[in-house]
This record gives structure tokens, C-alpha cells and sequence, in this order.
């Protein structure tokens, strides 16, 4: 406990001076020096031992960017919750996007007005679908190559200190809706994200696409193959739609560049979670906010989180499918890989991340029960 103290200690003096390290990883366990027996012991001690940034060092003000990808789960209410935020402070700057994305007329769109931000301090992260046109907006012209190492891109050391990851998402001017334009030492930025299957997300496109431009699910693939080989047919959806469905992965976090977006991963998230990977997804993002993994569990019970199921497709259809989402497959395998380094590294063990995994499995099928 003694070292840990002092590792806080050192790192709010670091913090003071104005002074981040490029070379260590902002993970939370690495500020906090846990070692493997802490680790071990966190789960029976969290609520003392393993808190957020915001609360491990007091005085220092923490922002959240949740980049929420479309039909990969409902993983921006889980982290709302966690974050106390209400949806209305997470907007990221208003309701042009999303009702782009939507296919909503200007009208249509006027009527989706902003409720009132709850927050007494305002707006403190951004979890809507805007977080998309943020970070492409951002990234936009960046090659993303600075303190980058190409030879080990799941390196932890690839991580930009938090004060880089501010000055480019400042690059876009809907994140000064809830990020300071000044960025000082004792505030802290907490990025991440969660992926989902492409093949899996695709279908969950389609079915939700196909309630507001019914298409039968053959021509709706057509359309993605030959949009995806350059040639846009007439039957297909409006282009932000044709975007998130076959593509998005590369295009908002890499313009277009599957490399890029390995980059952007590699460096702008301190974690990117796995929807089929759920337990262990969920337990580390509650360790990086300071919750429980059985409280995760109740969250994600609440939220009727689960794990995408696979889907059947007939030769054709899977022929075409592959094609349509390999730009995506490629930046969601590496993802894996990123992931599997991040969540042992959050745990310090691979054991005691299974251990967690285990917990939050059982509070989500544990039934609620009225007080």
C-alpha cells in the first residue's frame, strides 16, 4: 500500500508540473503501480482499493470519449450509467449527425432537440454517434505516425499522453461541447470504444436500415458489394447509411486506411472492447472507471447487453459478405488483438481477468428482485 501511495504521490507531483510521461502507458493500473498481488485482491477490496482517475486523485477532473459505432450494442447507455451522465449531456454538440445518419429530413430534425444537460458542471464526456464525426474530423489529415512503434502496434507504449489525444479531438469543433479548449495537468481524458463482429454488425444494419428503406437482404448486399467496389448502384441507401454499414470501422477511424486505423486504435484508446468478448470487455471498462464487475453485471443485465449471436448466410450471400466487410475484418482482428494485450495489462493477469469475467456473469444472470 505504501508503494502505491507513493507512485499517486509522484504522479500527482508529475501531474502539477505539467509533465506527461510519453513513454508510459496511461492505463489506470500503471498511474497506480499495482502489482499482481493488488490486483488479486481488488476484487474482494475494489470500492477501496481500484477507483476511477476522477476519484483516485482528487482534483482531478476526468472526460470521457466513448466512440459509439452503430449496431454494435447499446454500450453508450452502459456508459452513461457508470459515468453519471445523462444522455442529454453526451450529445457531443447537437443533432445534424445523427439525423444525417438517420435518413431524417431537415424538419424531422428540428423536432429532435437537445434536452436540458442535468450535469451541474455541464457537459464532462461524449458518448452519442456524433464521437464518430469528432474522431473523423480529427484524424482527418493526420497520418497518425508520431510515437508510433509499427513494429509492435498492441504495444501499450503506443498510447498518446492525454494532453496530444485533447489537442487533436479539438481539431474538431463539436468536441468543444464538452471538452475544455485549455488542458492543464490536472485533468485527465479517458478514451475507448467497443467493436463488434462486422459480419454481425452488417446484418444488424440491414434490419435496422430495412425498417426506413425496405430492400430484400440480397439486393441490400448487392448494393454494399458494389458500393464497396466503387460502383453505387441506385438502390443504395443515403451514403452515411452505406458507410456505417459496410465500412465504418476504417472510414471514421482511419479515413478510408486499414493501417491508419490500426494507428488510431493503437494510440487514442486507453481500451477497445470486444461486444463478443462481453464479460471481459464490460469487467475491464469497469476497472477503468472504478466499478465492480459485478455491479458491470447488473448494468449489463439492466441494459439487456448480450453477446451477438452468428448469423446463417447462403454461399452467395457469404461470398459477397466477405468482400463487402474485409477493409473492417481487418481492423476488427487487430482489435482483438489490442484488446486481449489491454485487458490483461488492466488486470495484470490473465487469471485474475477470468476470475473478474466470472463475477460479472454471475450478478448479469442473477434476476432482479424489487427491494
Amino acid at each position: 500500500m505504501f508503494a502505491m501511495r507513493l507512485a499517486a504521490l509522484l504522479y500527482l507531483l508529475q501531474l502539477v508540473a505539467g509533465d506527461e510521461c510519453e513513454e508510459t502507458p496511461q492505463f489506470l493500473q500503471h498511474s497506480l503501480q499495482l502489482d499482481a498481488q493488488e490486483v488479486q485482491a481488488a476484487h474482494s477490496k475494489t470500492s477501496r482499493s481500484v477507483k476511477a482517475k476522477t476519484s483516485t486523485f482528487p482534483g482531478v477532473e476526468t472526460f470521457n470519449f466513448f466512440v459509439n459505432f452503430h449496431d454494435v450494442g447499446d454500450f453508450a447507455t452502459v456508459i452513461n450509467v457508470i459515468t453519471h451522465q445523462s444522455k442529454s449531456c453526451s450529445q457531443c454538440g447537437g443533432f445534424l449527425f445523427t439525423c444525417q445518419e438517420d435518413g431524417l429530413t431537415d424538419d424531422e430534425c428540428q423536432m429532435r432537440q437537445p434536452g436540458v444537460c442535468t450535469n451541474d458542471f455541464g457537459p464532462h464526456g461524449c458518448s452519442s454517434h456524433t464521437s464518430l464525426r469528432i474522431l473523423e474530423e480529427a484524424i482527418s489529415g493526420e497520418p497518425m505516425t508520431k510515437a508510433i512503434n509499427v513494429s509492435d502496434l498492441t504495444s501499450l507504449k503506443n498510447l498518446w499522453p492525454d494532453s496530444k489525444r485533447h489537442d487533436l479531438l479539438t481539431r474538431s469543433a463539436q468536441s468543444l461541447s464538452w471538452l475544455p479548449l485549455w488542458w492543464g495537468p490536472l485533468r485527465r481524458i479517458l478514451t475507448t470504444t467497443v467493436l463488434r463482429d462486422p459480419v454481425k454488425k452488417l446484418r444488424s444494419a440491414y434490419n435496422r436500415i430495412n425498417e426506413t428503406h425496405p430492400m430484400p437482404l440480397k439486393a441490400f448486399l448487392k448494393a454494399q458489394r458494389d458500393f464497396v467496389a466503387g460502383n453505387a448502384s441506385d438502390q443504395m441507401p443515403p451514403l452515411r447509411k452505406a458507410v456505417m454499414s459496410c465500412c465504418e470501422y476504417s472510414f471514421y477511424l482511419g479515413n478510408g486506411d486499414v493501417n491508419k486505423s490500426r494507428r488510431v486504435l493503437a494510440s487514442q484508446f486507453d481500451m477497445v472492447g470486444i461486444a463478443e468478448l462481453l464479460p471481459e470487455t464490460m469487467v475491464s471498462l469497469g476497472r477503468l472507471y472504478g466499478k465492480t464487475p459485478a455491479g458491470m453485471g447488473t448494468i449489463a443485465r439492466d441494459a439487456l447487453l448480450e453477446v451477438p449471436d452468428a448469423e446463417d448466410w447462403d454461399k452467395e450471400d457469404q461470398d459477397m459478405v466477405e468482400f463487402i466487410t474485409r477493409k473492417d475484418r481487418a481492423v476488427y482482428e487487430f482489435a482483438k488483438e489490442l484488446f486481449e494485450r489491454q485487458s490483461v495489462s488492466i488486470w495484470n493477469n490473465a487469471d485474475v481477468l477470468k476470475k473478474q469475467a466470472d463475477l460479472f456473469e454471475d450478478a448479469r444472470n442473477t434476476p432482479w428482485e424489487p427491494e
